[in-house]
């Protein structure tokens, strides 16, 4: 397994820029478990809508600007979002935990 993790302060703005850095790592994208974000600063919706990230998991902070963190799991796994170990508390930190299975075994 890999994982790639960014911290985008604002995935709006510097989108370009990750998907900029992955592509000079020269490696097949296929072989990338997740990829994580932290700071995305982005609301829910614009994860699929504007990213085209269909297997995004995605937790916002809700009440102020700012935060939020993303795992972008790989088409060839299977993920499911684990929504009991998903959570925000506001101002303090963001969590999203997702369940990968990977030959008949889960991960989280």
């Amino acid at each position: 397994m890999s994982f790639i993790h960014f911290n985008a302060t604002s995935l709006k703005t510097n989108f370009h820029k990750i998907k900029d850095y992955i592509s000079e790592l020269n490696v097949n994208f296929d072989i990338i478990t997740e990829l994580k974000i932290t700071e995305t600063w982005i609301e829910p919706y614009l994860v699929t809508l504007v990213y085209k990230l269909d297997d995004a998991f995605h937790i916002t902070r809700g009440t102020r600007r700012g935060g939020g963190v993303a795992i972008y799991t790989n088409k060839k796994l299977s993920g499911a979002l684990a929504e009991s170990k998903s959570f925000v508390i506001d101002n303090i930190l963001e969590c999203v935990t997702v369940e990968l299975t990977i030959q008949n075994t889960q991960m989280l």
